[in-house]
């Protein structure tokens, strides 16, 4: 049917599976452009035509189930059409078949496929052309249902749409009667090629429980209607596959006190019965040898008289089902190794990942108990960070080298978290190199992670990718979903960090595909949810971010509370919060009080995380015009996150950016300037980096706080300076710049620079035509042209541009009151007096007095008084323009408007 090549997504850092199909012949429809492809987990764009084919292949692609193999992309080389999947480096179902299975390890693996069908039909897919070639068996023994509809598709070239060609092609042994006869492929038809190839694969075998012969045999009916749905097919293979085996039956037995009669014949199977309880013997023994120092009664007695009694004991209580579920599972894999039923190289890998989890908890033990003064909550978490035993039969890690190297290994990454964050750096690159060195490869990934978060906090963003990228090749060496979904999420943390929503987006969305993993404790979804959200805040879309933290939350509420994370559900929380403030919310300041308290609870008062809240309050409370009370949260947010994190740190230095404008809006203006003198110079110390980089919008920043304190002239300059750096950093294409050089321009104009400002539009306008603009900010495009056609009194042009931005839904709402001004500007040029009264009348009725500056609302009573004056009420002129300049006396950032009302109150 066409190739399969293994490549590399370079962008992703990953491998995958490109299946190129065979080409078309010269009467298929005409293809995408070659290199073109599909995304298919993205939402379709307008105009996509989207047919019957490309929805399902897109449903199936946003599938998240362990049994489906996902598809990426599609797309087309020449006239052959290619599929983007999930790399998986095993056999085929049928190769697998090849090799001697149990029956009951057949009845699981379909009972996987099945499960992966069912989950298709959910979203209403059919796969077509079910058959044991197109499923895949990995490494972990997890099946994989591949192929579903879209082996015989074509991609229409420009509309990105699909369709099938010859919809009843299939392989004939597994095709329904139904679809030889023509009919269209449904859930019926995947069940008949589910049961005929189970038919195949169990024939001539003895010990077939009957309930799954029936099945099988109603499966392959003539009649659709006839056969069972798969979900009772799904039962008889899961019963199959429970079914106790003959040694642990004949121990069952034993149990109950069953006597076999002595003959020559039973001596012999007596003698391999007591050799396997034996051997289960010494399995409980090694189990329970394996807290032993670790999680025992002198560790129990120490826990007691560190916690008060009540404490104690329920902390006692969940690290025991804790230590318990290790214990069993390191009894069952030995067991199941002694009977046969776990191949040699399988187990001993699964008890050396239990011996590591072991160690970890002990670890964990030793660090809380040498914290006498943590208070409850933290000691439980602590001892519960490590992984689960449900992780430990899908990682192909190999045994540890030497469990006194591991355990030495495993104490420094615990005691990692009493250095001070500022110095963990050194010692936890140590550990990773000497992690690999040591063969601890999943050690080494954590370690990796760890690393690439303490560089994404200095701001060291290319180091922060780097590590990141050498976790996840290291997790995905061993099958670890759980780490390569951590550092998916740190790639996430760092795109974010750039800027680039979109890679940040597509990361996380890619760590939600692995969230469902059995290695991947459930709680663990819950942070993937926070980076979804924090990537839809990024991207501006409120509701989305919203949403997802809700979800975040409502799944770390569920979650046991072993698996709970109080940082987690405090960044989480603080998603919401920012999106309720950015969609004005009447509850903003309400929940941002919550989730202040909330941080001081649990995580206390000097966290990081709680310093974060306290902006985030400060937030809500400007938002809302409250800027006396947020500086006071701003100041007590700087404290807390400087004594956590040290004074130049990026959090830090971004808590004294936003303190500066609650200042200024407190009429603390020198003090704001002090503010931002104090952060650019932090910056401009950084040299390189993610801090060095914002230099250019804080300087910008200091250049609009100075020249609304009067010195016109050095903030104009700084400000000018600040759009050159940026347009040099950002390559001039990005919306930033053009920000930067309107609000530059409106500065110039304040100063009669017309012509200085025309040339800043020139260059507005030519970014905008090379790069992507959203709707609103071309309606701020249009208000800047209008300003410019004021300046120039080519009123007709201002009108056109000022109503071109009031007319788009998109427009913010600081534009809408931008164009309102211009729009009376351009009316009063022209003197029609009572549009420019209803055009002022509707800014001043508009304007968000919470967010607006006195001097703003004097620069609107400035042009009602020329109003007043062109319709001959020359005294109400004279009195409002009085007014308005005493304002624009006190508050200089309008020069323009200040020389106005100096006219009209002569």
């Amino acid at each position: 049917m066409g190739v399969v090549y293994r490549a590399r997504d370079p962008k992703l850092g990953r491998d995958v599976a490109i299946k190129v199909l065979g080409e078309r012949g010269d009467g298929a429809r005409e293809l995408v452009d070659t290199h073109d492809t599909v995304d298919l987990r993205r939402a379709p764009a307008p105009g996509d035509g989207d047919g019957d084919a490309l929805a399902e292949a897109r449903a199936m692609a946003r599938l998240s189930h362990p049994n489906v193999l996902p598809i990426y992309e599609v797309g087309s080389e020449g006239r052959a059409p290619f599929l983007v999947m999930e790399y998986i480096a095993g056999p085929s179902l049928r190769a697998w078949l090849a090799e001697p299975r149990a029956t009951r390890e057949v009845a699981s693996m379909f009972a996987q496929a099945a499960r992966g069908l069912a989950a298709a039909h959910a979203v209403g897919v059919v796969h077509r052309d079910f058959k044991p070639d197109n499923v895949l068996v990995g490494p972990d023994g997890r099946a994989r249902v591949a192929d579903f509809g879209l082996a015989n598709v074509v991609v229409a070239a420009g509309t990105h749409a699909m369709e099938r060609v010859a919809e009843a092609a299939g392989t004939p042994r597994y095709m329904a009667p139904e679809l030889l006869d023509g009919a269209r492929a449904d859930a019926a038809s995947d069940v008949f090629a589910l049961c005929r190839s189970a038919a195949d694969a169990l024939a001539g075998r003895a010990d077939v429980p009957a309930a799954l012969q029936a099945v099988v045999a109603a499966g392959l009916a003539d009649d659709a209607a006839a056969r069972p749905t798969l979900d009772a097919v799904i039962v008889a293979l899961e019963s199959a596959a429970a079914a106790t085996p003959p040694a642990a039956r004949r121990r069952r037995r034993r149990q109950l006190g069953v006597i076999a009669a002595v003959s020559a014949a039973t001596a012999a199977v007596g003698w391999m019965t007591v050799a396997r309880r034996d051997a289960g013997a010494a399995c409980d023994d090694a189990a329970s040898s394996l807290f032993a120092g670790r999680w025992d009664d002198t560790s129990r007695a120490a826990l007691r008289a560190r916690l008060p009694a009540d404490q104690a004991q329920q902390v006692i209580a969940r690290v025991d089902v804790r230590a318990r579920s290790f214990v069993d599972a390191h009894a069952g894999a030995c067991r199941d190794r002694a009977a046969g039923e776990l191949a040699p190289a399988d187990a001993e890998r699964r008890l050396g990942c239990l011996d590591r989890r072991a160690i970890e908890l002990g670890a964990d033990v030793r660090r809380a108990l040498a914290h006498p003064a943590w208070p409850a909550s933290d000691v439980t978490d602590t001892m519960l960070q490590g992984g689960f035993p449900e992780a430990c039969r899908t990682l192909v890690e190999a045994p540890p080298r030497d469990a006194e190297t591991t355990a030495a290994l495993v104490r420094r990454l615990v005691d990692s978290d009493d250095i001070p964050l500022a110095d963990q750096l050194a010692p936890l690159t140590a550990l990773e190199r000497d992690a690999l060195a040591a063969g601890e490869v999943g050690l080494a990934a954590r370690s990796a992670n760890a690393v690439s978060g303490l560089l994404r906090i200095a701001g060291r963003l290319a180091d922060a990718d780097a590590a990141a990228d050498r976790a996840y090749r290291d997790a995905n060496s061993i099958d670890s979903s759980q780490e390569a979904l951590h550092a998916l999420l740190a790639r996430s943390d760092v795109a974010a960090a750039r800027g680039d929503a979109t890679n940040a987006n597509s990361y996380a969305k890619l760590a939600e595909e692995l969230a469902d993993k059995p290695d991947v404790p459930v709680g663990t979804r819950a942070r993937v949810y926070s980076q979804l959200a924090q990537g839809a805040l990024d991207r501006g879309d409120d509701a989305t971010a919203l949403a997802d933290a809700e979800t975040g939350l409502a799944i770390e509420d569920a979650t046991a509370g072993n698996g709970r994370d109080p940082r987690l559900r405090a960044s989480l929380d603080a998603v919401r919060v920012i999106a309720l403030v950015d969609l004005h919310r009447p509850d903003e300041v309400a929940a941002a009080r919550d989730h202040l308290a909330s941080a001081i609870a649990t995580l206390g008062a000097a966290d990081a995380n709680t310093g974060v809240a306290h902006r985030l309050l400060a937030q809500a409370l400007a938002a809302t015009g409250q800027h006396a009370e947020a500086v006071v949260e701003r100041r007590a947010a700087i404290a807390v996150i400087e004594a956590a994190v040290g004074a130049d740190n990026s959090y830090a230095l971004d808590a004294r950016r936003q303190l500066a404008e609650d200042l200024e809006m407190t009429g603390q203006r020198a003090a704001g300037i002090a503010e931002l003198e104090r952060v650019l110079d932090a910056e401009s110390r950084a040299g390189s980096g993610a801090i060095a980089e914002l230099h250019a919008s804080t300087l910008g920043n200091l250049g609009l706080m100075r020249f609304r304190a009067g010195d016109h002239d050095a903030g104009l300059a700084q400000a000018a300076r600040a759009a050159d750096e940026l347009a040099a950093q950002l390559v001039g294409e990005d919306s930033e710049v053009r920000g930067a050089r309107g609000a530059l321009m409106e500065l110039e104009l304040q100063m009669g620079r017309v012509d200085d400002a025309a040339r800043e539009l020139a260059a507005i306008e030519a970014s905008a035509r090379r790069g992507a603009v959203s709707a609103s900010e071309a309606a701020q495009i249009a208000v800047w042209t209008g300003e410019l056609a004021i300046g120039r009194a080519r009123w007709a042009d201002a009108e056109a541009a000022a109503r071109q931005a009031l007319a788009s839904p998109a427009a913010e709402p600081d534009a809408r009151e931008e164009a309102g001004a211009v729009l009376a500007d351009a009316l009063i040029g022209a003197r029609r007096w009572a549009d420019a009264r209803a055009a002022i009348d509707d800014v001043r009725t508009r304007s968000r007095t919470a967010d607006d500056t006195v001097a703003w609302r004097a620069a609107l009573d400035v042009r009602a008084a020329e109003i007043a004056a062109g319709t001959g009420d020359r005294a109400g002129a004279r009195t409002l323009a009085t007014a308005a300049l005493a304002t624009l006396t006190a508050e200089p950032a309008f020069p323009r408007e200040a020389a106005r009302a100096a006219r009209l109150a002569r």
